[in-house]
């Protein structure tokens, strides 16, 4: 950590070196709840002997679970890849799609190189940013115009790439950036909203002409806010962020113990929270204390009263999540409000009204995606912005923790000290397994049989010994085959030509796999072409598609080869599965008759060359 002068400081007696080492750890590694409730429903499961039913009361449960474990401790009922799985889709959804509730360590351990993995990094270099110019003293004093020029270039170079990388971070982290804008003028005792609109709009205007190439060119099909219509359950919520909340909130209520702000609002909570056990006698202590009451006073404690009130409603419609969450998001807010505070300690609070936020918002409204019209429409909205407040609590937690461990010692009750402890061991070792039991599992769920060494950088090294089962048990696909001719395509073929291979998707089919591995366009990428345009343009390609490799038509064929520019024709035993043997039969005759050539070929695959003269 790094105080507003540029010098290391330490929390707590902890070196930064410490808690930079936790900011990693608690954003990277770091998983949920999940791993636990898994090891106490499969010894329930074990223990209840067939008569297990998850509705079944908490007592009964317990009973089950330590029968279960003393009758089999190392006997659970799950396969390898529940261990990594299942605490990734712990939000139950009757009658829609189970959310993705992914973290970073499950991206990590599942190689999915997915778009909010990519985005990771430059997430965490917006944030850095934000800290050092808006929160720190990087402008104050600087007189030179150019580098404040170059400084907001930066800024919106690092927030425009998020449009084109995960679409998703982007108006979170322009909203951090302005927000943050905000902030500092307020920290400035004057706030001008002229200024504060100003730098908005130049921040998102220079992000888009920098980008200008990208958007001119795309399109996003599917736009708008949907309201949520359901309830997130509040155990497998608390089950998700449980750490994080034990953390984040307990650094809140110490915060707000700590300060000495001159906010009256923010002194009427500290004397809440302090003379908590005086609450039936709250009136005379109010009157006692509270000596002028000044209009901005007797708002700000009508808005609490408003605030109890609307937590009080959503309590009555059991609104259990929301319930949760809307206090300690109306209290790192009013913490934001302490102009006296360190940038670290406002950054930190800014950081957590941040991740709360995003949480309130995704319990009420979803973004539409190409999935809104089924059960899956909310799945898109928590996946990408549960990831978002994954890294916004891990980076507060580290800095929290310090702050929190260095305040136990001046706590009045030990005994609630004592609590406070084994509460964050019991949730901070929990918060472990997954790592620890995750990770192993992980590693060994691969394809049976030989294997690839561990540890090897070589992506395609899998197909050397691999195979896989489609569309049922009795055809295996030999993976090595594909594998020798993506390497000769590698290493003869030059350029961008087309090739044509099985339109088909990627997840258990296999498609796309020699555009994947050798960057050559193809024809239709099916999955993702079906996600990412209109239905009508993916149906026709499609149909072409089928029709070329269908058809025994040798006119017709030469026809899709022209209107497609194919220049080479990819033919291997995922071709041989789908598509008719008349319709592929009809290349080797193109052969014979002098419009494709055979460069390449091995037992399973054929790669024919389109011969551009004779079209």
């Amino acid at each position: 950590m790094v105080d507003e002068d540029g010098e290391e400081t330490r929390q707590g007696g902890i070196s930064p070196w410490f808690v930079g080492g936790a900011a990693a750890l608690l954003t990277a590694v770091y998983g949920n709840l999940g791993s636990i409730q898994m090891i106490y429903e499969g010894y329930a499961r074990n223990g209840a002997m067939g008569a297990f039913v998850p509705e079944a009361n908490g007592f009964l449960k317990l009973w089950w679970a330590i029968r279960g474990f003393v009758t089999g401790p190392f006997n659970l009922p799950y396969g390898t890849g529940d261990w990594y799985w299942n605490p990734t889709r712990i939000i139950p959804a009757p009658g829609d799609v189970t959310p993705i509730t992914e973290f970073p360590w499950f991206t990590f351990i599942y190689a999915d190189l997915h778009a909010h993995l990519i985005a990771l990094p430059l997430t965490l270099l917006i944030l850095g940013w934000v800290l050092s110019v808006v929160f720190g003293r990087a402008w104050e004093g600087q007189r030179s115009p150019l580098k404040i020029g170059w400084s907001l270039v930066f800024g919106a170079l690092a927030i425009g790439v998020l449009r084109p990388t995960n679409t998703w971070d982007f108006p979170t982290y322009l909203g951090i950036i302005g927000c943050a804008f905000l902030l500092r003028q307020w920290r400035g005792e004057r706030i001008n909203l002229l200024r504060v609109v100003g730098f908005a709009i130049l921040m998102g205007g220079l992000s888009l002409v920098l980008y200008w190439p990208f958007f001119k060119y795309y399109k996003a099909l599917h736009v708008g806010v949907g309201l949520v219509k359901g309830r997130t359950d509040f155990r497998a919520f608390v089950t998700l962020w449980g750490f994080f909340l034990f953390v984040l909130i307990t650094f809140l209520l110490t915060e707000l113990l700590r300060q000495r702000s001159r906010s009256g609002v923010l002194r009427f909570l500290r004397l809440v929270a302090k003379r908590w056990e005086e609450l039936p006698h709250l009136n005379e202590l109010y009157e006692a204390l509270v000596r002028r009451q000044t209009t901005s006073y007797l708002l700000s404690v009508y808005a609490l009263g408003v605030v109890l009130v609307v937590v009080a409603g959503l309590a009555l419609l059991r609104y259990w999540v929301l319930v949760l969450l809307v206090p300690p998001l109306v209290l790192a807010a009013l913490l934001l409000l302490y102009r006296e505070a360190s940038s670290e300690e406002l950054f930190t609070c800014f950081l957590v009204f941040t991740g709360f936020l995003v949480l309130v918002g995704c319990e009420l409204f979803y973004l539409k995606d190409f999935l809104q019209g089924g059960d899956h429409r909310r799945m898109n909205t928590i996946f990408k912005f549960y990831i978002q407040v994954w890294v916004l609590f891990g980076l507060a937690a580290a800095v929290a923790l310090p702050r929190l461990w260095a305040s136990l010692r001046r706590w009045r009750s030990k005994g609630l000290r004592y609590v406070w402890m084994g509460l964050f061991f019991a949730l901070f070792f929990s918060a472990c397994v997954y790592p620890l039991l995750g990770t192993p599992q992980r590693v060994r769920d691969r394809f049976p049989g030989e294997r690839p060494p561990i540890g090897t950088l070589d992506g395609l090294a899998y197909m050397t010994v691999g195979s896989y089962a489609w569309p049922d048990s009795s055809n295996r696909i030999e993976l090595k085959y594909d594998y020798e001719a993506i390497l000769w395509l590698l290493a003869h073929v030059k350029g961008t030509p087309v090739i044509a291979e099985a339109a088909l998707p990627y997840y258990r089919e296999g498609g796309s796999r020699v555009a994947s591995y050798t960057g050559l366009p193809s024809l239709l990428g099916a999955q993702h072409e079906g996600e990412q345009r209109y239905s009508w343009q993916v149906g026709q390609r499609d149909g072409e598609v089928r029709d070329f490799y269908t058809t025994g038509d040798i006119e017709y064929a030469l026809e899709l080869i022209r209107k497609l520019d194919i220049s080479y024709i990819y033919v291997g035993r995922l071709e041989r599965t789908v598509y008719d043997p008349i319709g592929l039969a009809k290349f080797d005759r193109m052969v014979e008759e002098g419009y494709l050539t055979v460069p390449y070929s091995n037992e399973e695959v054929r790669i024919y060359r389109v011969v551009e003269r004779q079209l």
